[in-house]
């Protein structure tokens, strides 16, 4: 289904790099983003070549002599990065890079400087024990090569089942906000706020989440994925004022703001563990408002399942969480806008539904913006 996906985005006219030896250099490609052209000029790792993981670990100052490669394997279904499990005769580990492409549409470019906006986000959350012991700790960085090694947090898969199962009860919103209550409290001074986060990937996210989905034609075979959804979009690009909306909201979003946000909090960044809610990728982090993560996690219990009331359950559980004052218009608008980027934009989710729950879905989002 990927594949298929990703072949079906149209106006995308770069072709997806092959499998490249160390230090070899990536093709020129065009962009719609007129991204610099990258280069891949850094060892690369992958699940299907130990030779490349052994490397890594070395280079990260993590093998020992004898130490002897047992296992390696994809970890999870990951959008933006390569990230492998890594089984020794000494540990387990997980091994993250980032290629200037995205993991799971190769034809997009990504900036690959967002594994330093991970590192950075680590550091800043350090000495916060209740976000910090949520989330794998760091075992080593190599920012010249992209890539960290992590803790293995063990058997765990992430909450991706939820979109299928579209049961709110199962949805963990009483984690989520309470992590969320202790992270946007972590005070930021003002001169490191603007160094939060990778500029270069905001700004891809916005032309995703902010425009792209409301232009015509539709980047991707919508009629593909669910029949009667390009009739959707067309009516969804057509409500008043949407595009002006959307457009304000990602002017918004690009500003600096004043809490540290994980920018991606959705179910594919959240981990069920032995341990219990763990959360990951906070690759797309930045400083800016609260209502943002919010409104993404809003948008997500619809998607799950949820009704209009969504963003005020969320809401609610945020404030218990002891959760800083927010603007309850601006989080709905930003739910809104997800949801509908979720909907009838490039990064679609597995929803198992038909096309009379989308117009739910969609339905929802409009009464939010």
């Amino acid at each position: 289904m990927i594949e298929s996906l990703a072949g079906s985005i149209r106006r995308l006219v770069f072709h997806r790099p092959p499998l490249f030896t160390n230090h070899q250099l990536v093709p020129c490609f065009a962009s719609i983003w007129n991204f610099p052209m990258q280069a891949v000029d850094y060892p690369l790792i992958s699940f299907d070549q130990q030779e490349s993981v052994r490397d890594a670990m070395q280079l990260l100052g993590l093998w020992e002599f004898g130490e002897v490669v047992m296992n390696t394997e994809r970890a999870g279904e990951g959008n933006m990065n390569m990230v492998v499990r890594v089984a020794t005769t000494r540990q387990q580990i997980i091994l993250k890079q980032s290629r200037p492409w995205v993991e799971k549409y190769p034809q997009i470019l990504a900036p690959a400087e967002r594994s330093r906006a991970e590192t950075d986000f680590y550091r800043l959350i350090s000495e916060q024990p209740d976000v910090a012991g949520k989330m794998p700790k760091i075992l080593a960085a190599d920012q010249r090569r992209h890539l960290l090694a992590m803790e293995d947090l063990g058997p765990a898969g992430d909450y991706s089942d939820l979109y299928a199962m579209r049961q709110l009860v199962a949805m963990p919103i009483e984690q989520a906000t309470a992590w969320l209550a202790k992270l946007h409290a972590i005070s930021l001074p003002i001169e490191e706020r603007e160094q939060v986060g990778c500029l270069d990937l905001r700004k891809l996210n916005h032309q995703h989440m902010f425009l792209i989905p409301l232009e015509t034609p539709s980047a991707v075979a919508l009629d593909s994925i669910c029949e009667g959804l390009e009739n959707l979009a067309s009516e969804i690009r057509g409500w008043p004022d949407l595009v002006a909306k959307s457009e304000r909201l990602g002017e918004q979003y690009l500003q600096t703001g004043e809490h540290l946000l994980h920018g991606d909090f959705y179910p594919g960044s959240w981990l069920r563990t032995e341990a219990g809610f763990r959360v990951i990728d906070p690759e797309f982090a930045f400083a800016g408002p609260s209502e943002f993560d919010l409104g993404i996690l809003a948008a997500h219990c619809v998607l799950c399942g949820g009704d209009e009331k969504s963003a005020d359950d969320v809401i609610e559980s945020y404030r218990l969480a002891g959760g800083s004052s927010i603007d309850v218009d601006l989080l709905r608008s930003f739910a809104a806008i997800e949801i509908i980027r979720r909907l009838i934009g490039v990064a679609q989710l597995p929803l198992v539904a038909g096309i009379e729950p989308r117009r739910t879905m969609a339905a929802i989002a409009k009464l939010w913006l």
